[in-house]
């Protein structure tokens, strides 16, 4: 059983079905030029990934939906206002200073793995150690500030 399609083709009923899509329906002919763009240099792949993993550990989705403060104040004894970085007893609040703060931790330490992973390359030659000591201390910076702000935040956590 054929039929007569309306680009004066005979279609076959029986073989609809098995033939691709583009049996049925012509193909147009495209002459596009693409543009040639080159790939973005290394490091501002990293720079760009870097930036964005400390925006989303910083907790940009939670300031963008919830609009803390960007810093909080406390009242001490004398009656004198002092401002704060750390929202403290709060585990589920943040004020913005502390996410991005946080973030950038996260990043720091991130990044001395990083540095780690690239003393052990061959082309290092005698500078692995200039890059194991820089890479050791980025990430004991980044785990005892981090772990600062949680005594910080939850007084009393890990005694």
């Amino acid at each position: 059983v054929s039929t007569q399609s309306t680009w004066g083709r005979k279609l076959n009923i029986k073989g609809l079905m098995a033939n691709p899509l583009w049996s049925v329906f012509p193909i147009p002919i495209l002459r596009l030029k693409l543009p040639n763009i080159s790939s973005p240099p290394h490091w501002l792949i990293l720079l760009l990934l870097s930036c964005s993993y400390m925006l989303v550990t910083g907790g940009i989705v939670y300031d963008m939906i919830n609009e803390p403060p960007s810093i909080g104040s406390v009242q001490d004894e004398n009656g004198r206002v002092k401002p704060v970085t750390v929202m403290a007893h709060q585990i589920n609040g943040q004020y913005i200073i502390e996410g991005l703060v946080s973030g950038f931790l996260f990043t720091v330490g991130g990044i001395g793995f990083v540095v780690l992973n690239r003393a052990t390359e061959k082309d290092v030659g005698d500078r692995y150690l200039i890059f194991l000591g820089a890479g050791a201390a980025l990430c004991i910076l980044a785990y005892s500030t981090c772990m600062l702000f949680l005594k910080i935040k939850l007084p009393g956590y890990l005694e």
